[in-house]
């Protein structure tokens, strides 16, 4: 049996990730894509990275509440 797996990426209204910087990537549903310079040992986040998570509602958790 083949097992899988579902993982979550927070994306613009565009499909987009960093928009309007070097890193910026398009998420096409139904595509496979490349990271540019992919580098997971680096660092934990930046350029070189493929963030994702496992709950939808973990997408959001790291960014800053406003108030």
């Amino acid at each position: 049996m083949e097992k899988k797996l579902i993982l979550y990426k927070k994306v613009s209204k565009e499909y987009k990730t960093q928009e309007n910087t070097k890193n910026e990537t398009l998420w096409t549903i139904g595509k496979s894509i490349t990271i540019a310079n992919w580098n997971p040992k680096e660092s934990e986040c930046g350029s070189g990275k493929f963030q994702r998570c496992a709950n939808p509602i973990d997408c959001t958790s790291s960014e800053k509440i406003k108030t």
